[in-house]
């Protein structure tokens, strides 16, 4: 039999509206929602080497009984958790005292993800075969309150905040081994006397950036030249008067890897956080030589929403233009390194409070770049809602024409988020 042409031009019609409603275009997120250990999420990081299809994926939930927590990690392929798969969660402590889930940076193309349990430095390793989880080794009995890795090339460096000494202490690790790098920051307010918990974040040209609270309340990012150990400059971001002295909430930060903006040789990073502690996390873009930039975006509040009475902020770079998207359930937005100026974008269906992270990906098939972002789920905050959108396509630009029935959706990592 024969179909006729309108009927062939109906089928193709709704061939396209089933392929731009999986792709995701501009604005629209596609989502799945999956549970993790049956208690509330507390932290969450993703980590992907680029060109993997792959994801790892280390979660921090409420523990059995009050005052604990577990700690679980797994790795599933992005498509497949996209479509409706479950990871397999490896418990790695089931009941203890552990927080500060950080990273992902990577060595030997082991991923790793840092984490403080029982106020000492540790650390998940993902490679061939199960996820392990292990104390760094960080000499003496002092205590930790926070940790961070981030990587310059094939080195990983790790933000270590000291409470006992009041300090950030550097390490690194690569193919010879963990190790030292130096004390760090002095007269450093610890996460658990108000500060707020130090980020850092690497780039291709040999720096990197940490923030972190001095116990006089400036809030400072600093850009370090990594192979020098010389800094570049040291910007005050917010200055709290008087200073914080108790715990009342997390304070997450975010600070973006350098980019060159084509104006000279300005490197910019952006960082944000509660810095006026108002509960909106607020944007700050910086420039080589030490200045601050402050712009008016709130990019979401800090309040949050319950359980959670705080809100993380994911940042994840573009890998070949000089810019990067942000933000959570709350806000979103992308922030353009030439200008410091951003756009704003669809909020990603997760819960406007509590944590996120996410990673930068191309496509399964049409090239593009695009967006996976992990946080609560709004409707079960004992799951994770996991959501997809490839960024605004460009029209100039070719684009295959493919059928519904294809899958679309995250193929291969470009790199961490932050």
């Amino acid at each position: 039999m024969r179909m006729r042409p309108w009927i062939v031009l109906f089928v193709l019609i709704l061939s396209i509206v089933a392929d731009r409603a999986v792709a995701g275009l501009p604005g629209t997120w596609v989502s799945q929602p999956f549970p993790v250990g049956g208690r509330v999420v507390q932290e969450v990081r993703l980590g992907a080497s680029a060109g993997d299809r792959d994801m790892v994926i280390g979660v921090l939930i409420n523990g059995p009984t009050s005052g604990t927590t577990t700690l679980l990690a797994g790795q599933i392929q992005m498509l497949a958790l996209l479509n409706g798969a479950l990871p397999t969660f490896l418990t790695l402590v089931a009941a203890g005292n552990a927080f500060s889930l950080g990273g992902p940076c990577e060595v030997g193309g082991v991923k790793i993800m840092p984490y403080v349990r029982e106020f000492r430095p540790n650390a998940i390793r993902f490679s061939v075969g199960a996820p392990i989880a292990a104390a760094l080794p960080v000499a003496g009995t002092d205590l930790y309150t926070a940790i961070d890795c981030t990587n310059v090339g094939d080195t990983a460096y790790f933000a270590l905040l000291n409470h006992t000494q009041s300090r950030i202490e550097m390490y690194v690790e690569d193919g010879d081994g963990f190790r030292s790098r130096n004390a760090g920051f002095a007269n450093v307010l610890s996460t658990f006397a108000g500060g707020v918990r130090p980020a850092i974040a690497g780039s291709s040209d040999d720096m990197f950036a940490i923030t972190y609270q001095q116990q006089n309340g400036s809030v400072r990012l600093v850009n370090v030249f990594a192979s020098t150990k010389l800094i570049e400059s040291n910007c005050q971001l917010h200055l709290v008067s008087p200073p914080p002295s108790t715990f009342e909430r997390v304070k997450e930060m975010l600070v973006f890897p350098s980019a060159f903006t084509g104006i000279g040789m300005q490197r910019r990073f952006g960082a944000v956080g509660d810095f006026n502690l108002n509960g909106t996390n607020e944007l700050t873009s910086f420039l080589a030589g030490g200045a601050c930039v402050p712009t008016t975006v709130a990019a979401g509040t800090a309040a949050g929403v319950s359980p959670h009475d705080w809100l993380a902020t994911v940042g994840i770079g573009h890998p070949t233009r000089d810019s990067a998207y942000f933000g959570n359930g709350d806000a979103f937005w992308k922030l353009h390194f030439d200008t410091g100026l951003t756009t704003e974008l669809a909020n990603p269906p997760v819960l406007a409070g509590g944590p996120v992270h996410g990673l930068g990906v191309w496509d399964n098939d049409s090239g593009r770049f695009g967006l996976l972002v992990v946080g609560v789920a709004p409707e079960d905050p004992a799951r994770l809602r996991v959501a997809y959108n490839p960024t605004p396509w460009n029209p100039g630009s070719p684009r295959l024409l493919r059928s519904g029935f294809d899958l679309t959706g995250p193929g291969t990592a470009v790199g961490y988020g932050y």
